[in-house]
C-alpha cells in the first residue's frame, strides 16, 4: 500500500513537473522576485478529511522553517474552508507589509477505501489596477499574478498520505524561498 502511495505521489510529481525547467528558471529570476517585503501565507481547504487539517498544518510548518531558514519575513494568514465561500486574501491585522508575496495552499482530499489528496502551493501577488495593453476605456481588473505554482496528487492510507504529499510540495517550494532570498528581498 506505501509503495502504491509513493508510485502516485512519484508519477504525479513528474507529470505536473515534465518541461518545467526553461518556465521555473524564468518564473524564479531575480528580476520577478523583486521588491517583497514579505510572505504571507494561508491555507485553504476544500474537504471534510481530517487529514487535511494536518497536511496544511504540514505545509504552513515546512513555509515558516524555509522563511526562517532564508531570512524572509513570515507572517501566516489564516487557514478558511472552501465551503463556507472563497475569499480574495487580505492582510491580517496589524502586518507591516507593503508589497507581499502570497504563498497560499490549496488542500482537496477524499475518503473511501483509498483516499486521494491534492495539495498546491501558489506564490503570488495580488494586482487591483491592471489594464490591458490596447484598452483605450482603461478599465481595470483585479486578480492574481502567479509567480510559481506546483501540484502534487496522491492516494493511499490517509495515515501516509497526507504527510507524503505535504512534504513533497515543501520540498517543491524550498527553491523559491532559495531564490527569494538571492533576489535580496529583506
Amino acid at each position: 500500500m506505501v509503495n502504491t502511495l509513493v508510485r502516485s505521489i512519484v508519477l504525479a510529481s513528474i507529470t505536473i513537473g515534465l518541461g518545467a525547467s526553461p518556465a521555473l528558471a524564468d518564473a524564479l529570476a531575480p528580476a520577478n522576485l523583486q521588491g517583497f517585503d514579505g510572505i504571507l501565507t494561508r491555507c485553504v481547504i476544500s474537504t471534510d478529511r481530517e487529514y487535511a487539517g494536518r497536511m496544511c498544518d504540514r505545509l504552513i510548518a515546512a513555509a515558516e522553517k524555509e522563511a526562517k531558514t532564508n531570512s524572509i519575513s513570515h507572517q501566516h494568514a489564516g487557514t478558511e474552508n472552501w465551503n463556507s465561500g472563497m475569499v480574495s486574501p487580505t492582510m491580517p491585522q496589524g502586518s507591516q507589509f507593503k508589497t507581499t508575496l502570497w504563498l497560499t495552499f490549496f488542500v482537496r482530499g477524499t475518503g473511501g477505501k483509498v483516499p486521494g489528496a491534492l495539495a498546491r502551493a501558489s506564490f503570488h501577488m495580488p494586482f487591483a489596477a491592471a489594464v490591458e495593453q490596447g484598452d483605450t476605456g482603461g478599465t481595470p481588473r483585479e486578480g492574481q499574478l502567479v509567480i510559481w505554482e506546483e501540484s502534487i496528487i496522491g492516494n493511499g492510507p490517509a495515515k501516509q498520505l497526507g504527510p507524503a504529499v505535504a512534504d513533497a510540495v515543501a520540498k517543491k517550494m524550498a527553491p523559491v524561498f532559495t531564490a527569494l532570498a538571492k533576489a535580496n528581498l529583506n
